[in-house]
């Protein structure tokens, strides 16, 4: 036991930080839908215990060997509750099961991306209509819109949006190689898409902003305004790297522009 505790005392923040970033990786590869979360806080507790334990006891080497296990089972259980759905039953997860056409209000939270052929933004909810319904109900969330054509010059991060759209929970393919949309919105908290088939469903709506719902999202009007100063100014076919570059928006890079940069190894430029 001494040899691989002194490794681990001479090099420790190298040493936990291999053992979070597997915790970390393995939770997707695991069906968290059937994994009990109390057995993740039984084992850490039972591990942080048995620490404190053999602390007391003297026994260091025996600790700095137990705490591989302990922040590797920590990245997991980070990595898991983010990957959960939400359980606060006002998400709008819970009242989207299936594909919906609602009448979502909500807060455009983003820059509008545009690949060319559909626009992506974040909205944030704050309430739904379904058909049959007679009233807006109060919900939470993002949700990840897509529209078809540009986004209107005239909405902007912040405004408030009434919009007539189509919900459905993103698909979930667990095949191996294949690369999990739904994991990938959940990642970003995001566990609801909708898709609005023209800009005549989104209207804007007058409202009384506070101080601090201006400098909530100040950030993204910043990007906006610099996003649009970048499409007057430069050519259409460089107008992508530009915005991907100084924005971090890819979504006018071409698939050719993007795999030229992955055979070339400077894709981490773009990803900025």
């Amino acid at each position: 036991m001494k040899q691989p505790a002194s490794y681990i005392s001479d090099h420790l923040l190298p040493v936990m930080t291999v053992a979070f970033i597997g915790g970390v990786a393995l939770a997707p590869l695991m069906d968290l839908a059937t994994t009990s979360f109390l057995s993740y806080e039984t084992a850490l507790f039972g591990l942080l215990l048995l620490l404190f334990v053999l602390y007391f006891l003297k026994r260091s080497r025996i600790v700095l060997c137990l705490l591989i296990p302990l922040v590797f089972v920590v990245g997991y259980y980070h990595c898991s509750l983010q990957l959960q759905p939400p359980i606060s039953k006002k998400h709008i997860y819970h009242a989207i099961k299936h594909k919906t056409d609602v009448v979502l209000i909500g807060t455009m939270a983003t820059m509008a991306g545009y690949d060319g052929t559909t626009s992506q933004v974040t909205i944030n909810a704050q309430s739904i209509r379904r058909e049959e319904q007679a009233a807006l109900i109060a919900t939470q969330g993002k949700v990840f819109l897509r529209l078809a054509g540009p986004w209107p010059d005239n909405l902007s991060p912040g405004d408030l949006l009434a919009i007539r759209t189509e919900l459905k929970r993103p698909d979930s393919f667990r095949t191996p190689g294949v690369f999990d949309y739904a994991q990938y919105l959940a990642e970003k908290d995001i566990w609801i898409t909708g898709f609005v088939s023209s800009p005549l469903f989104l209207h804007k709506i007058a409202e009384n902003r506070s101080k601090l719902h201006i400098l909530y999202y100040l950030p993204e009007v910043f990007r906006t305004k610099i996003g649009k100063q970048i499409d007057r100014a430069v050519p259409p076919d460089q107008r992508g790297i530009y915005r991907a570059i100084l924005l971090g928006d890819r979504s006018y890079v071409s698939d050719e522009t993007l795999e030229i940069f992955k055979g070339s190894g400077t894709m981490h430029i773009l990803a900025m």
